[in-house]
């Protein structure tokens, strides 16, 4: 989904900045490498440089009342990560490189695969990766991080390590759903793609690469979706009771991932929701027929989610009177702390909420929602129209698919 390098971007773009001071480390009589000293003088220099940027851009976030003026945040925000972080990975790499063999290595070689933007230099830390140290768990869970992005190396490196005989067998399960979680999200994009706007697709070309996104776009979608459903059956089969890192059984997340693919796609008749609101009053996501609809999975806890609030208020005031609704779906779990919030943020849209489980709860589980916020656009017969859609593209969709409606009266 694009919220890998838009909507979550404004809430994990810092997380660098936010680490806290690691613990001083005892002395040993053993000297680190020069290359791993200056590693670790480089990546808290970022950090510091990182910190002073996301106090400011925080600030004006929290002052920020319109979506363009959430825009312009956003690119700033992302033209100074890279500013901060592509000279430090760069630097780096001229460091690391002829050590690139030593286990010293994984850590650095990771972080600028982390923080790298483009092709490189982050490609050629994964390439030492992959030829040095393909089975290291820390290289596995690098794979594991961009499983939702059309990163060109993830699958790659995804298949290497499954067809790997020094891949631990304790990882196997974890390495299949990664591959099997990346061609699914492959098969979305170019739907996705569709409802971006045109700075966003710049995005993503200064992020990917402008090959690999045109490479999505000629994606083969019903290959991807059927190579997908074959890897989530193979782990169903497989490691049916084996446990995700969210402690959910392999099994179960295997068949919602199935059921995603087959009936939560663009073009699909979406599945009735069947719950109650926040308060408490039962009701159905059918009842809506005849409206556009915005169906938001969103919860308190999520900073990507709550900076999307201020644009959702603007949409329902903007459009009341019209053939539109927004739902929510809401996986808080204190509904007290829930009703706060709402009343502070002036949340006045209905939803539906997910009970005890919060996020891990009856109705993200059915329709597979790894990550929040998850949108859909639904038109006036229920028909998914866009998923992911943010900002001008979802207004431009919304808009549109309300005229439809409008010129049948």
């Amino acid at each position: 989904m694009f919220r890998s390098c838009v909507i979550v971007f404004v809430g994990v773009m810092f997380a660098g900045a936010n680490e806290p001071p690691k613990t001083e480390e005892k002395k040993t009589d053993v000297k680190e490498p020069v290359f791993v000293t200056e590693f670790k003088v480089t990546k808290e220099e970022s950090r510091a440089k990182l910190l002073a940027v996301h106090v400011e851009l925080e600030k004006a976030w929290q002052a920020s009342k319109t979506q363009a003026e959430r825009d312009a945040i956003f690119a700033r925000g992302r033209e100074e990560t890279d500013k901060i972080y592509r000279p430090a990975a760069e630097k780096i790499m001229t460091a690391v490189r002829p050590y690139a063999a030593s286990p010293d290595a994984v850590e650095v070689l990771v972080w600028v695969a982390n923080v790298s933007r483009g092709p490189q230099p982050g490609s050629e830390a994964v390439r030492l990766l992959q030829t040095h140290h393909l089975t290291h768990p820390q290289t596995i869970t690098l794979a594991e991080r961009f499983n939702f992005s059309p990163t060109k190396w993830v699958e790659p490196l995804l298949r290497e390590q499954l067809a790997s005989p020094d891949l631990p067998k304790a990882s196997r399960s974890r390495v299949l759903y990664d591959l099997a979680v990346t061609k699914q999200y492959q098969s979305k994009l170019p739907g996705e793609l569709l409802a971006m706007s045109d700075d966003q697709i710049a995005q993503m070309n200064d992020l990917y690469g402008k090959d690999v996104i045109e490479g999505v776009r000629r994606m083969d979608v019903t290959k991807a979706e059927t190579e997908a459903i074959g890897l989530f059956t193979e782990l169903a089969q497989k490691y049916w009771q084996e446990k995700t890192d969210r402690g959910l059984a392999f099994g179960d997340v295997a068949k919602s991932a199935i059921f995603e693919i087959q009936h939560l796609s663009i073009g699909k008749v979406a599945p009735d929701i069947v719950g109650e609101d926040t308060e408490g009053v039962k009701f159905k996501l059918s009842e809506y027929r005849g409206k556009v609809v915005m169906l938001s999975f969103w919860g308190t806890w999520c900073g990507p989610c709550m900076g999307l609030v201020p644009h959702e208020r603007e949409l329902v005031e903007r459009l009341k009177g019209k053939p539109f609704a927004l739902i929510g779906v809401n996986s808080d779990k204190n509904k007290t702390k829930l009703a706060e919030v709402m009343k502070d943020e002036k949340i006045t849209w209905r939803s539906f909420w997910c009970g005890e489980k919060g996020s891990q709860g009856e109705i993200p589980s059915a329709w597979n929602v790894a990550g929040w916020p998850t949108i859909y656009v639904l038109d006036h017969n229920g028909v998914i129209r866009a998923k992911q859609a943010i900002g001008k593209p979802l207004d431009r969709i919304i808009d549109a698919l309300i005229q439809e409606v409008e010129a049948k009266r």
